[in-house]
């Protein structure tokens, strides 16, 4: 896909989750949807230029699928809380956030999805501390 690989460049939107930016109560699941979200930002902001393609990333909140269902079901009684304080959303509201992505999200860019809010950007510091 990438001009440097004779291709016309693109667009790809990883998908990560709020796990990401705020502590969570699976801190494995975190992790790893915050190592998506590095991932995102670096190839967004350092390959954009040689390749073309458009690296981005949408966080959603719990996404209202057999998968949340499952958890809730299973015995997961501080993810219900979490659940009822802050409602699912659907599949599609993700889906309308990815095409919004790829319509103007800049290269490395990194949006969240929760109900009843606006989709946002998030916004990141790029201050390298060196002592």
């Amino acid at each position: 896909m990438g001009k440097n690989n004779g291709g016309n460049g693109g667009a790809v939107v990883n998908v990560a989750s709020m796990a990401a930016l705020r502590p969570f109560t699976l801190p494995i699941y975190s992790a790893t949807k915050a190592g998506v979200v590095m991932f995102t930002r670096c190839h967004g902001q350092l390959n954009y230029e040689k390749s073309g393609v458009k690296f981005t990333c949408v966080c959603p909140s719990a996404i209202n699928t057999e998968m949340l269902k499952n958890v809730l079901t299973s015995g997961g009684e501080k993810m219900r809380e979490f659940v009822k304080r802050n409602p699912a959303i659907e599949p599609s509201e993700v889906a309308e956030a990815i095409i919004q992505l790829i319509e103007e999200g800049k290269p490395g860019a990194v949006m969240t999805v929760i109900k009843g809010e606006k989709n946002e950007y998030v916004k990141f510091t790029d201050k390298m501390y060196i002592k």
